[in-house]
């Protein structure tokens, strides 16, 4: 790999790290698991248009696949 690229490439990887987040979560806590799968469901439906007013239910926004 030329030395340019390599050094492109790093900086790459170092500008978008920030990017990925994980979510913190206890297994054995029923209030761990509830809040997390709250979290995970509310960022689910942020892609989903169907439940504004005037939208049509069940139609998902392109790509829907």
């Amino acid at each position: 790999m030329k030395p340019v690229l390599s050094a492109w490439l790093v900086n790459a990887l170092c500008l978008t790290a920030h990017l990925g987040s994980a979510l913190q979560l206890d297994i054995t806590s029923p209030d761990s698991i509830r809040s997390t799968a709250s979290e995970v469901a509310y960022d689910m439906m942020s892609y989903y248009t169907g439940n504004r007013t005037g939208d049509v239910p069940g139609n998902l926004p392109a790509p829907y696949y």
